[in-house]
């Protein structure tokens, strides 16, 4: 529970000298970027009848978060829409059942925010009151709290205070909290699109949403709290014997709030719900979402009789649908039934309607139909609506009955961005160049922009056909991410493939994807693999094998094969004889530099073809407590100019640890080829022979079965 002292700046009189009936509210703030400043609006929904509703002003008080009950200053909010006597609000009310749910702007004669939900009886509809003022002082990061309190609440409320008469003592408060940080930038509250004012049937179910739409896309988190108020010590807290309904819960993602009937203890009359919203934002530094915003949205559910089985019934598709930016997007058929056979229609709100920066606005079109209607989203989202949540459009559902019988839902559709274009691959000496252009709908993003490509490789000529919108590339394609590049801004970016500088084994192909990845860390689908295998107008070391193992003595066995001529491999028009090799070995400093072999020196072979694949044996090693290194250099011309290089490649190196009755087996190697299988041999320790034991795609593996206390060759 969360207390905090609030002093009011007003002159204060008892709670009961106010009858301001408040039903429901909450706090909205927005950031000017032109002054710098926050402006604040206070929206509460009271009893019309109620004539201290009409208040000019309402008192906002910021509360130091480090000293709960300390004010450290405060903002008077005018009334910025129309104030009316009671006796013709109430007049208005019982003479025009057609005013309904709707929202008269300021200078209609009408009167902004003049709702009636409820045209008869003592209930008297619902008034919309709406406060504006803005702070003078700049908000510099740090965390600020701000809150109003307003006697007081409707007669009867069944959830506070017991239910028969006391909730009218009981002050009606709302709370914001702003987090602002210098790295998060500023932050505005969501919009609602569903006011917080909703009919219940007598027991059967009954969902609503507040249909928030958050413009910076931040992501929202939704929980219920118990009624929160305030007194004139300044004290928020839970109001007396305020509980949450039973059966009652919220989707902590979507917002929708739900009543699953029959709760055994429900009765007519008005029930009062307060639902925490909070704002979460990524930090593009950390990658971690960060709290930047939390609000109290105090809503009133009013419970009637209705006639039976009048609840609406709202059908969506079962999945999330997928929109790919760029391109047209149209939902499945979305439909709202009246088992009563009311005259039944559907709209719909969210981001996907009203965001205004992420392209062309959603389209939701419907009917309206007698015990049915139906209605499906049209939408072709820009690329600054990819992001890695989906979006939540909110259907509302409604009848003509008076009050209507309402439903929510929601439909849940993922933007994704369309993959890379013009993915093109070259061979450069030893290694790829990959060449591709952006998204076309990507290059101009302003809010959530490529930060990055991811390249993803596997060593073969191989095809990935993705799902419909699925995104990346996920490994059981059998591709790896092998690097990443920034160089996001160049019309063409390039990315060189050298394995590491270890260069690329010859004869081998290579397949690659690119991926684009944004700031929120979403990713575009893949692109269209590309193939190109590596030249042969190198030299290709084909085995290295241990002799003998030995510190001292051990001797491998190294073999390599001549560069192919003729395009693409070796061209010796260009590069003519006479040619020679050098086997060069890993030396202590990290260099190929120690020469174990170098071709008859007189004479060099004139023509390649005099050139033999070579076999030699290298002695006098340590092949017992590591692997040994090769690279084979090729020359040419009478000045030597070494023309290629071979990839390097490394004797394999196993260790064992044994445990009891088995050993577990490990090696290491880095060679140019692609090894598929390994194969385990164990020593007959009468004969001497190896036997075949076991085989492995992997570099470790296990033998069982073996005697304790025994030495185990393999």
């Amino acid at each position: 529970m969360m207390r905090f002292k609030l002093f009011i700046l007003l002159v204060l009189f008892t709670l009961t000298s106010f009858a301001t009936h408040n039903r429901a509210g909450y706090i909205s703030y927005t950031f000017d970027a032109t002054t710098g400043k926050y402006k604040f609006t206070i929206y509460t929904y009271t009893n019309p009848s109620s004539y201290q509703a009409d208040k000019s002003f309402e008192t906002l008080v910021f509360i130091d978060p480090s000293n709960p009950g300390h004010i450290t200053h405060s903002i008077i909010c005018n009334r910025t829409n129309n104030t009316y006597s009671g006796t013709n609000v109430v007049d208005l009310i019982n003479s025009t059942p057609q005013l309904a749910s709707q929202d008269y702007p300021s200078g209609s004669g009408l009167g902004e925010g003049l709702m009636l939900l409820y045209p008869y009886g003592t209930y008297g509809g619902v008034k919309l009151n709406k406060y504006e003022g803005q702070s003078e002082m700049t908000l510099n990061a740090g965390t600020y709290i701000v809150g109003m309190v307003d006697p007081n609440l409707d007669d009867s409320i069944k959830n506070i205070a017991g239910g028969n008469g006391g909730s009218s003592n009981v002050a009606f408060a709302l709370i914001d909290t702003l987090y602002l940080s210098n790295t998060l930038g500023p932050n505005s509250t969501p919009l609602v699109t569903n006011a917080p004012i909703d009919n219940a049937c007598y027991m059967q179910n009954f969902c609503y949403n507040p249909g928030m739409i958050d413009n910076e896309n931040d992501s929202l988190s939704y929980s219920l709290v118990n009624f929160i108020t305030g007194d004139t010590g300044g004290t928020f807290n839970t109001a007396t014997a305020a509980f949450i309904p039973d059966d009652m819960s919220v989707n902590k993602i979507t917002g929708e709030l739900c009543w699953i009937s029959p709760w055994t203890n429900q009765q007519h009359g008005e029930y009062e719900i307060d639902m925490r919203i909070r704002e979460y934002r990524k930090n593009p530094l950390d990658g971690r979402w960060h709290l930047i915003g939390s609000m109290l949205f105090a809503i009133q559910i009013y419970v009637k009789n209705c006639p039976p089985n009048s609840a609406l019934t709202i059908s969506l598709p079962p999945a999330t649908g997928c929109a790919e930016a760029g391109k047209t997007y149209v939902s499945p058929v979305i439909t709202v039934s009246s088992p009563a056979g009311n005259t039944v229609n559907l709209v719909a709100s969210g981001v996907p309607i009203s965001g205004g920066h992420i392209g062309s606005n959603a389209v939701f079109s419907s009917s309206t139909g007698a015990g049915s209607a139906s209605g499906h989203l049209s939408w072709v989202p820009a690329c600054d609506a990819v992001q890695l949540n989906p979006y939540y459009v909110t259907i509302q559902g409604s009848d003509n009955q008076t009050p209507a019988n309402t439903n929510y839902s929601n439909l849940t559709v993922q933007v994704v961005a369309p993959p890379v274009q013009n993915l093109t691959d070259s061979i450069k000496a030893d290694s790829i160049k990959l060449q591709w252009d952006a998204p076309a709908i990507c290059t101009a993003n302003q809010y959530n922009k490529i930060n990055s490509y991811l390249i993803y490789r596997t060593n073969s000529c191989a095809t990935y056909s993705p799902n419909p919108c699925h995104t990346g590339v996920p490994a059981s394609s059998g591709f790896q991410l092998i690097g990443t590049t920034t160089n996001v801004t160049a019309l063409h970016p390039i990315f060189y493939d050298d394995n590491n500088r270890l260069g690329l084994p010859a004869g081998n192909s290579y397949s690659y994807i690119v991926i684009a990845k944004f700031d929120d860390g979403s990713l575009s689908m893949a692109c269209a693999a590309v193939c190109i295998t590596l030249h042969y107008g190198v030299p290709i070391i084909t085995n290295v094998s241990v002799d003998s193992t030995d510190t001292q003595k051990g001797s491998i066995t190294v073999k390599w094969q001549k560069p192919i001529v003729g395009f693409p491999n070796l061209d010796t028009t260009i590069h003519n004889g006479p040619y020679y090799f050098t086997l060069n070995r890993l030396d202590a400093s990290g260099t190929y530099t120690t020469s174990v072999y170098t071709s008859p020196a007189q004479p060099y072979f004139a023509y390649l073809n005099h050139l033999a694949d070579t076999t030699f044996t290298d002695t006098l090693l340590d092949t017992e407590t590591k692997k040994q290194y090769y690279k084979v250099y090729f020359y040419a011309d009478a000045s030597h100019s070494n023309i290629a290089t071979s990839a390097p490649a490394s004797s394999v190196y196993a260790t064992g640890v044994g445990h009891d009755k088995k050993v577990i087996l490990s090696w290491t190697h880095q060679t140019p080829w692609q090894d598929t299988l390994y194969n385990i041999y164990q020593q007959n320790s009468t004969t001497l022979a190896y036997t075949l034991v076991g085989s492995t795609h992997s570099t470790t593996d296990t033998v069982y079965n073996l005697t304790n206390k025994r030495n185990n060759c393999f």
